[in-house]
């Protein structure tokens, strides 16, 4: 079992898309900047669950988890229900904001968060970890694309 996590960077905020990545909770308290809301908005979260063996696993929960506090909240998912089963050489995906899970993870408070990771717990009782990917990281990347954006125009 292998669980992999990733962000993605867009122009506009992510609800400001197609639609295609409606929020995971309806009712988000922003504590963030007006700037920081920008941005968060516009990093998304890509998580991957993939059955590597050769025989069915089941998974009873996947989280993200913000770091150093530790703090995870569910994924929820109505296609994605736990506990779920995945079968060999099968993956699930999931997908939050960085605006939702910094607000409800750390209060809005970006300066205390140092990683992003995802967690999932196995009906056989294991937890598989997802490599940790640093917010700052995440936030410079933003950064980053918004200046070749700049200099592009």
């Amino acid at each position: 079992m292998k669980i992999r996590i990733s962000s993605g960077t867009f122009v506009a905020p992510v609800e400001e898309l197609t639609g295609a990545f409606p929020p995971m909770f309806s009712n988000v308290t922003n504590r963030m900047s007006e700037a920081d809301t920008r941005t968060t908005k516009r990093i998304l979260l890509f998580v991957e669950l993939r059955n590597t063996g050769r025989s069915p696993i089941e998974v009873n929960t996947a989280s993200i988890e913000v770091g150093p506090q530790g703090s995870s909240i569910p994924f929820l998912d109505k296609e994605n229900a736990f506990p779920l089963k995945l079968e060999p050489a099968s993956t699930r995906h999931f997908k939050i904001t960085a605006f939702e899970a910094l607000n409800i993870l750390t209060r809005g408070k970006i300066d205390g968060a140092g990683w992003f990771t995802a967690v999932a717990h196995l009906g056989d009782g294991s937890t598989v970890r997802a490599e940790k990917l640093s917010v700052q990281a995440t936030l410079d990347a933003v950064a980053s694309f918004d200046e070749k954006l700049r200099k592009d125009s």
